[in-house]
């Protein structure tokens, strides 16, 4: 991994550079904050280390100018300084320093910092390519949805032309007397006995009879009784009582008609015979069909535009659930414990009660070596799930690191934080195990005036840990003041 060192003294920047190089990292030095700005303008570096004053340009507001630069990927900032007060780590954090780290420098304490460091950028990496993914399937389904829209109009416009047409064709058969040679329909006349006695050029060329070769024949004789429907026969004889029809279908063959007919009438009002109108609404009805086709083929897309959203949000949960949530025990990890620790000590700092329990499955290396790793991994899971469950609701359990967890306490004071945390212990205790008993040491600190910072809260915790092993483990031991303050 490639890192910027920036520290003004020589001596200090070597042996930082040491131990990185050790380490196995690649390393650049500047000694003022100036230079390191200028470099990070030309190429992204994944960490950068400042000490606090590099030249004019120091090191929190070098971190801050660092935050400005996320088009180029993250670069994690820590902070080398021998400045312990609250304010100067307050104002750090405030200028997007992700950790601070003290002088003299800790070469193990480095290590493990950049370990979490090195994670943090691979998960950011790796959230930044899910997104690239996930907005280009965005972008895609877009275009599909501009597509579908795009369709829908087309078809807005074909149906429009087909209400058109329809109205045309009514226009057609109220003005059939006047124009029945000329009209483009096919038209025929009967009398009351069914005989046809006029027939025009378009009913020629839809029925394939020739006028000379339909007139006089009776309609039965030219339709025959397979292609004269009852329902038109019922119409036809219908009109010659006096009632009008329109639109009546008719399949003749492999064509769909509308048919019409109206009365005719002699001078004395009788009714003579009949006038009717036969429409070929065959093409229309194929695109109907089409039509209809296209619509059932437009809900499914919209169907599966929304089985895709529906997939990108599970996704996005997905990757929220990755970036918070341990991989081995399902719990949250350590970097869900530090932003919970963080709204907790905000909380606490107006008024809030609250404790930290920092949790150690004892002698578990030597069970990793004993009964191998895969039993280890069942441990820690089996810790896991027993902590969870034996914590009060509005608790906070989270996976520390290793075989480290952690718990928070809400409003709790030093004595309810004791027993709850022994609670915890005696359960841990009875876990049934095939290789040997499970026990936990825990160590708690409560917040107060000298436990106010998430690093004090939990250095104290960690001490009266390791007082715990120290006095033989599985036990609760609660910090004291005077510890703390001497840590």
């Amino acid at each position: 991994m490639k890192i910027l060192i920036v520290e003004s003294d020589c001596v200090s920047a070597k042996v930082l550079e040491r131990a990185l190089v050790h380490l196995g990292h690649e390393v650049i030095t500047t000694t003022n904050g100036e230079e390191a700005w200028e470099i990070l303008q030309q190429e992204p570096i994944p960490v950068v280390i400042t000490a606090w004053m590099v030249g004019k340009l120091e090191g929190p507001e070098l971190c801050r100018r660092i935050r400005t630069l996320s088009e180029r990927g993250y670069t994690y900032t820590i902070l080398l300084t021998s400045r312990e007060s609250r304010e100067d780590r307050i104002e750090a954090m405030n200028t997007g320093t992700d950790d601070i780290l003290n002088k003299p420098l800790d070469r193990v304490e480095l290590a493990q910092r950049l370990s979490v460091a090195e994670r943090i950028i691979h998960m950011q990496e790796h959230l930044e390519h899910q997104t690239r993914v996930l907005d280009r399937q965005r972008r895609s389904l877009e275009l599909t949805n501009a597509q579908l829209i795009q369709q829908s109009k087309e078809l807005k416009i074909t149906l429009e032309r087909l209400e058109q047409l329809s109205r045309i064709a009514d226009i057609s058969r109220k003005r059939f007397s006047q124009l029945f040679e000329t009209i483009p329909v096919a038209c025929f006349t009967f009398d009351c006995n069914g005989n046809i006695f006029e027939w025009n050029n378009k009913a020629a060329e839809v029925f394939g009879y020739q006028p000379y070769e339909a007139m006089g024949q009776n309609l039965e004789q030219i339709f025959g009784k397979k292609v004269l429907k009852r329902n038109v026969k019922r119409a036809f004889l219908n009109v010659l009582k006096g009632k009008s029809f329109h639109g009546v279908e008719w399949n003749a063959g492999k064509k769909a008609l509308l048919v019409s007919g109206y009365p005719l009438r002699g001078p004395d009002g009788t009714i003579t015979g009949a006038v009717a109108t036969a429409v070929d609404v065959t093409e229309q009805k194929q695109a109907k069909a089409k039509i209809a086709e296209q619509l059932s083929k437009l809900e499914e897309a919209h169907r599966a535009l929304s089985r895709a959203n529906e997939e990108i949000r599970e996704a996005n949960e997905k990757l929220e659930a990755l970036a918070t949530t341990d991989y081995l025990t399902g719990i949250p990890n350590h970097r869900s414990f530090q932003e919970r620790l963080s709204q907790f000590i905000s909380l606490g700092r107006r008024g809030k009660k609250f404790a930290l329990a920092m949790i150690d499955v004892d002698y578990f290396k030597n069970f990793n070596d004993e009964f191998g790793h895969q039993a280890g991994d069942d441990v820690l899971r089996a810790v896991a799930q027993v902590l969870s469950r034996k914590v009060r609701e509005h608790d906070f359990v989270a996976r520390y690191g290793g075989e480290e967890f952690a718990v928070i306490f809400d409003d709790v004071d030093e004595n309810n934080a004791y027993h709850l945390a022994a609670r915890l212990c005696q359960a841990v205790s009875e876990i049934q195990n095939q290789h040997r008993n499970i026990t936990i040491s825990i160590g708690i600190s409560v917040f107060g005036e000298r436990t106010n910072t998430q690093e004090a809260l939990i250095r104290a915790a960690d001490l009266a840990l390791y007082r715990a092993k120290e006095e033989g483990r599985n036990r609760v031991v609660i910090a004291d003041s005077s510890s703390v303050e001497a840590a």
